[in-house]
Parts: C-alpha cells; sequence; structure tokens
C-alpha cells in the first residue's frame, strides 16, 4: 500500500515500505544496527564488522534462529580462573574440601528477581542434583539496604556461632563488599572461605580482595563478554563444578528456566545469541511442566501453559522482584526451594502481598504524576525527573518505570531510609543514555550529595543525603542535558512493513512471539496498517480502542498519550472520529485472557488517513 511517507517522517515515523519477508527483514536490521553499535553479539572473542556481508550474515542470520546452548559460557576465562586452563580451582575446592568434609555452604543471594534466581540455582544444584544437604540460603533484604549491610553481616556472624559453616558463595551483588567480608572472616577466626559471584562494576581499587574466589565478568581488564546476568554467572559456577564431577551435563537443564528469565528481567543485551540461547533452552525447559514452583505459579498468575516472552516480562519477572517491594524475599525463596507440601503455602502468602502492593502502587503512580506536574511546570526544559515517595513498599524501580514512561525522560524515584537521613532511589534510563555512567559523574563531583550509585546503565539504584534532593534535582537535569547536548531526541518509531488488516490476528501474534526475547537491543517489530475507528473507553491515562478489521469484525488496541502528536486527553473526540480511516502504527503480542490465547495490540500513534 501507498502511505505518505513523508506525512509520517513529519511525526517521527520512519518507513520505507512493504518487506516481503518481514522476518528476515527484522533480523538483518537488528544485526546490521548492532554492528554499527559496536555490541558484541556472539562473544568477545568475535568481532562482528560494522559492514555485514552476506556470507557472514547467512551465518549469523543462522545463529540467531538457532542459537547453541553453551553451559559454561566463556567461563574458563575470567580472571580469577585463569590458574587452570580447563576446570576453575574453585570448582576443585568445592569439591575436593568442602563437600568432602561435609561443610556447611550458605547462599547468600540478592533481593531482587536476578538475585533470587541466582540463589535458587544455587541452591537447587546443591541439594536437589547433587544431593549435598549441608546448604543454607540467606537472600538479602532490601529494607536492611544493597549488599553485605550490617544486618545481613551480623546475621552470618550469628549462624556461625551456632553452626559453623566453611563457604559462603554470594550472588548477584558483594563485588565491592570487601570490608563486610573482612568483618565475617575476624569474627570466624579465617575459618570461613568467600567466592563471590556477581556481574556489577567493580573498579579494582573497590573490589573486593580478600575473598577466596571472585567470579565477575565486569573485572576491568576481563577479556569477556560483560552482559550476562547475575543469574547466569552463578549458573555458569555450578557448570564447572558438574563438569569436574564428570555429571551428564543434562541434569542442569532444570536450571535454565530461571537463568532465562533473570537474563530478561535483568535486561541483559539480547542480540546476543548465548543470552538469546540460554533464554531460548530455559523455555523449553519450562514448556515440559515438570517443575512444581512453576505449576504453581502458572495458577496463581494465571499463566498459559506455555509462558510467552510478555509473562516473562509481565508476570514471572515482577513476581519474583515483588519480594523486595513487599518484604517477602525470603517468603518467595523458600516457595522455591522448601519441601513440596510448604511451597504452596508461601507462594499463596507472597502472592496475597504483592496484589496489596499493586493497590498502593496504582496510588502512588497518580501521586507522582501530580508531583511531577507541581515540580516541574516547564517540562519541555526538563531532561531528568526525580521526586521522592511516601510508602512502605520497595516500588520506586516501577514507579520511575511508568513516570519515565509517561514523560519520556530519564528518571529517579526515592524513598527514605528507616531514620530519614537517606534517600534511596531507583533510577530508569528511558532515553537512549548511560544513566549510570551519570549518577557515577555526579557522585564523583559532588560526593556531599551523592553516597553512592550502582546497577546497570538502563536501571541502576542511587542513594543521596535527604537535604539534599533539591540540589540533586538540578545536578540530574544539567548532566543528562549536557549529554543529551541540549536536545530531547524525539521518540522515533523504525516501521518494519505495511500490515494488511485482515493479517492482525492470532497468527501475526505467534510470528511475533517466536522472535522473541525482547528487551534491552531487542525491540519488538513495528508495524503500520490503515483502519476504520469505531470506539474508545478509558482505561486510565490510557485508550480502549476498537477498530474495523474487514466488514464488521473488529480488533482492539490500547493507545498511551506517550508520544507528542497533537492528541490529548481533552481533544482525543475532535481528532478520533467514528467511521474515519485511520493509519495505527503498532506492536503486537501474544496475551492470554480467561485460558484463552489473544492478541495483544499496543497502538504507538494514530495517523488520519
Amino acid at each position: 500500500m501507498e502511505i505518505d511517507k513523508e506525512l509520517l517522517k513529519a511525526r517521527g515515523i520512519n518507513y520505507s515500505g512493504v518487506k516481503e519477508d518481514w522476518v528476515k527483514e527484522f533480523y538483518v536490521k537488528n544485526i546490521v544496527n548492532s554492528a554499527k553499535n559496536g555490541d558484541i553479539l556472539y562473544d568477545a572473542a568475535t568481532f562482528i564488522p560494522p559492514e555485514v556481508d552476506p556470507p557472514l550474515m547467512d551465518m549469523l542470520l543462522n545463529s540467531y534462529r538457532y542459537p547453541k546452548l553453551d553451559l559454561m559460557f566463556e567461563f574458563n576465562m575470567y580472571k580469577d580462573l585463569k590458574n587452570d586452563p580447563e576446570v576453575s580451582r574453585l570448582a576443585y575446592y568445592i569439591m575436593l574440601t568442602v563437600m568432602e568434609e561435609r561443610q556447611k555452604i550458605i547462599f547468600a543471594c540478592d533481593y531482587d528477581c536476578d538475585g533470587l534466581t541466582s540463589g535458587i540455582v544455587l541452591y537447587k544444584y546443591f541439594k536437589d542434583i547433587l544431593k549435598y544437604e549441608y546448604v543454607e540460603a540467606v537472600p538479602n533484604q532490601r529494607k536492611n539496604g544493597n549488599g553485605f549491610n550490617s544486618e545481613l553481616v551480623q546475621e552470618l556472624i550469628d549462624m556461625y556461632r551456632e553452626e559453623p559453616y566453611g563457604l559462603i558463595v554470594t550472588s548477584d551483588h558483594s563485588s565491592n563488599d570487601e570490608e563486610a567480608f573482612v568483618t565475617i572472616q575476624a569474627h570466624t577466626g579465617n575459618k570461613v572461605k568467600i567466592i563471590v559471584t556477581d556481574h556489577h562494576e567493580c573498579p579494582e581499587d573497590k573490589k573486593a580482595k580478600s575473598v577466596f574466589g571472585f567470579v565477575n565478568p565486569m573485572e576491568e581488564d576481563t577479556n569477556v563478554f560483560k552482559g550476562i546476568s547475575g543469574c547466569h554467572v552463578a549458573f555458569n559456577l555450578c557448570a564447572s563444578l558438574h563438569d569436574a564431577l564428570g555429571r551428564p551435563t543434562k541434569e542442569l537443564y532444570s536450571l535454565l528456566p530461571y537463568v532465562g528469565i533473570s537474563t530478561v528481567v535483568d535486561q541483559m543485551p539480547l542480540n546476543n545469541i548465548h543470552n538469546r540461547a540460554i533464554f531460548k533452552y530455559g523455555m523449553n525447559e519450562l514448556a515440559k511442566r515438570e517443575d512444581y514452583n512453576f505449576l504453581k505459579l502458572e495458577k496463581l498468575l494465571n499463566l498459559p501453559k506455555i509462558p510467552k516472552d510478555k509473562n516473562i516480562s509481565w508476570n514471572l519477572g515482577p513476581f519474583f522482584n515483588s519480594g523486595n517491594r513487599c518484604n517477602t524475599e525470603r517468603v518467595i525463596f523458600k516457595g522455591c526451594t522448601e519441601d513440596i507440601e510448604a511451597r504452596e503455602r508461601y507462594l499463596v502468602y507472597a502472592m496475597q502481598e504483592n496484589n496489596r502492593r499493586k493497590s498502593d502502587q496504582r496510588k502512588i503512580v497518580e501521586q507522582a504524576i501530580t508531583t511531577v506536574e507541581e515540580i516541574y511546570p516547564d517540562i519541555d526544559n526538563t531532561y531528568g525527573i526525580a521526586i521522592e515517595i511516601t510508602t512502605d513498599y520497595g516500588i520506586a524501580g516501577p514507579v520511575a518505570s511508568q513516570i519515565g514512561d509517561t514523560y519520556n525522560r530519564p528518571t529517579i524515584v526515592f524513598r527514605n531510609n528507616k531514620d530519614n537521613t537517606i534517600l534511596m532511589g531507583s533510577g530508569r534510563a528511558i532515553l537512549d543514555v548511560n544513566l549510570l555512567e551519570i549518577l557515577l559523574k555526579i557522585q564523583e563531583e559532588h560526593p556531599d550529595v551523592v553516597v553512592k550509585a550502582a546497577g546497570h546503565m538502563g536501571a541502576c539504584g542511587i542513594e543521596i543525603y535527604s537535604n539534599k534532593l533539591t540540589e540533586f534535582r538540578s545536578l540530574l537535569n544539567d548532566k543528562v542535558k549536557e549529554v543529551l547536548d541540549g536536545k530531547l531526541p524525539v521518540n522515533d518509531l523504525e516501521v518494519l512493513t505495511y500490515i494488511d488488516p485482515a493479517r492482525v490476528n492470532l497468527a501475526l501474534a505467534l510470528q511475533v512471539e517466536s522472535l522473541a526475547p525482547y528487551g534491552n537491543k531487542w525491540s519488538l517489530p513495528v508495524f503500520i496498517t490503515k483502519m476504520k475507528f469505531k470506539q474508545a473507553f478509558d482505561m486510565g491515562r490510557s485508550k480502549m480502542c476498537t477498530f474495523y478489521r474487514i466488514g464488521n469484525s473488529t480488533v482492539n488496541g490500547i493507545y498511551s498519550f506517550d508520544r507528542n502528536n497533537g492528541i490529548t486527553t481533552s481533544n482525543w473526540k475532535d481528532k478520533i472520529v467514528p467511521n474515519q480511516s485511520y493509519y495505527l502504527v503498532f506492536t503486537l503480542a501474544l496475551g492470554y485472557y480467561k485460558n484463552k490465547y489473544t492478541v495483544d495490540m499496543n497502538i504507538r500513534d494514530i495517523i488520519e488517513a
């Protein structure tokens, strides 16, 4: 179909025409863009030139369509593991010392989805696969602070006094917690070995050095791919030990769903073939429906028999993350690791607490939007948003996401600590900027304002002094403005192809699903079609719209007012008129509602045809 491309371009929409094989076009566009950006598509040793030639492109296309699983992805290249070219000294130590002497192992994991899944992988590997009974897990709790905070350190010291243990294995945190480890070792007579597994930044001057083992792809001079989840790192350690024991690799497959979930939820780059492989194989295992935990979560979360990409991002991942928002981190962990009879009780309780939290979050978001409009009356000249909320739940992260999506700006949402001296914030980048880098720069220049910042470029945590919020707002705004060169980028949409209205159906949604997972550096394909508008209903700050597809057959889609296109809630009825034809720019996902698969249409823009 001929469409006025200049009309679309004026709306920040790029469209080059109908593509016969849009799936191949989608792969090629992603691969070429990633290569031009210098992204690591395979591993750190494999260079993909910016100009991808046809033979290389064919090889990459096959690699993306049929990714191969590497259970110990680059593990023996890690800096701390180079002493033995085949298997790490850590695996030998665990196998020949800890397990031979039946020493107790403590798994100290972080409190978010990546942290909990990494702890579950370690615990289930030793307890369920190796049948090693001398294990205990101690998930961190967000209310006590990040990393090895004073409460967690004291808890581990008290545990040693009651029953000595020989090894602590951390996961998804603690790379920079040298002081905490020294304290633990001092109180245990240096009889406890510590192995750190993590994937967060670890500058050499801050890195924990008194530990027995340090497994982190982010080490500055380590030539490995750095974009894997904390759960993936912990899994690699298990795979290394399994290899040293000479056990069948198939025994590890039951752990892959947790690694796949963490890869998507922790926003690891999904244009990397190994990350795509770990997700694909993890979902294949999940589809076997042999894991009791997921069978229970399937009912609690109303999931389809075979969870899809959207179910990971919108249901399973948020459920694991709900622990640190509802103070139920350890409840969720027990719900995935305790005896079968007890698991359902723990999971149901966590679900009930999460439902209460969701109700609170909706109110908080509404209040936060009002706060933004009061603090930032000149939103057009605002580059970064920082607000404070009051709540007993740890929901700063999801609120920041919703506020950032609403205003299309990097957003940080703070809440006070227990003694009202520190504001603890969660940030979301939204625009294509490295938010963590910006926050670390502010910390370096203004240590009297920022206590610390950590995390990833797109999602990170920050702590500032409670009386410095106003000053921090100004610093954040100026720094983001500087990085963007004073220009807020237009939220461009790259339309892949025109889709005939009759093809906007389950078959197309399934085809889109086959290209998953989507997320960091792998976006949903964007389509355009032409339909006649029927009606719309309010859904908070969005509209549930109905369009005629063919004849009287209709299709529904949700439109959010997040583009600067002249359509607002106040002029909607004047701009969008029943029985008039419009071009719809949209994405599709495979949904699930009332035990049926559905077509979830997200309308990104509506243009009069």
